[in-house]
């Protein structure tokens, strides 16, 4: 007889494997990441700090017209730098914050480059060559990578179908055997109160998207960010899997490890996880992960009281 183990052992047997896993890392780090890594740190535990990269990233950098942009950047500099920016980078900010609105274009330039610089650990290019040849390195170090597109929100079905094209060309390529998408990125103006409506669209999205995966044998991982796609997202999850042309294909789900209501969607997700093997269905996966939003979150909540 086999005796199951107990929910200690298996919780002191996840810690261990953490353990090891996050020490294996560090070891394998060089000195210019684990530099990188403690500013990049010290940056986003500064509220100053953490507030000039989003200023950098979200409006700098994303200004098109330059002249425009120099002048927003010299009056984000104006009133000095956050010290956990560094002497150096510091004092270059400043400077190019006095000369941005005489070369708008070299000030676009350096800034781009050294917010690139910063964040190449973080993000990587979605462009065909530098991504081949990432994958490929990656690969051969005996890595497995989740591939994710990152981008805006989606505000209609022009720009849906456009994310949806550009996940599934990621989906087709014979170097990427696994991917990540929010229902956000499927469908435009989804919203809970049109609830029938919005899941009619998410499910419908969803299977033309795992239809591509299963023909590519790509795994499919159902991200989530945000509390409000909580409930759509699961049932769309399971109604898609629970159709018949897909009783055979594996699939995951992220759930947010810090929203309470999480806590019922996992029994939900086990409950129905543990029905399919018995019914000849494969397997799914679920993977909790800490969340990047909670901040965000939270500032929903007291709007909402």
């Amino acid at each position: 007889m086999t005796i199951a183990p107990t929910r200690s052992a298996t919780a002191a047997d996840a810690e261990a494997r953490a353990h090891d896993l996050l020490s294996a890392g560090l070891a394998g780090t060089t000195r210019a990441e684990r530099r990188r890594a403690r500013k990049l740190g010290r940056l986003l535990a500064d509220d100053d700090g953490r507030d000039l990269l989003l200023d950098l990233t979200d409006q700098v950098l994303r200004i098109r017209d330059r002249k425009r942009a120099a002048r927003r950047l010299r009056d984000l500099v104006r009133g000095g730098v956050p010290r956990s920016l560094g002497f150096i980078d510091g004092m270059g900010l400043r400077m190019l914050g006095v000369i941005a609105p005489y070369a708008p274009r070299l000030a676009e330039r350096a800034v781009d480059w050294r917010v690139n610089q910063e964040t190449a650990g973080v993000i990587l290019p979605g462009e065909d060559a530098p991504l081949t040849s990432y994958l490929a390195r990656r690969r051969g170090d005996g890595f497995r990578l989740n591939v994710n597109v990152l981008g805006e929100a989606i505000l209609g079905d022009d720009e849906a179908d456009a994310r949806f094209a550009l996940v599934t060309s990621r989906v087709r390529r014979p170097d990427v055997d696994y991917v990540s998408i929010k229902i956000s990125a499927l469908c435009a103006n989804l919203d809970v109160l049109a609830w029938d409506d919005s899941l009619a669209r998410v499910t419908e999205r969803l299977a033309a998207l795992y239809r591509i995966a299963r023909a590519h044998g790509t795994f499919v991982n159902l991200d989530m960010e945000e509390h409000r796609d909580l409930d759509l997202s699961v049932e769309a999850f399971i109604r898609v899997l629970d159709q018949p042309e897909f009783r055979d294909m594996p699939a995951g789900i992220v759930l947010q490890a810090y929203i309470p209501d999480s806590h019922a969607a996992l029994d939900r997700l086990v409950t129905w996880a543990n029905e399919r093997p018995a019914s000849g269905r494969a397997p799914i996966k679920i993977r909790l992960v800490k969340g990047a939003n909670l901040a965000m979150e939270q500032v929903e909540a007291e709007l909402h009281d």
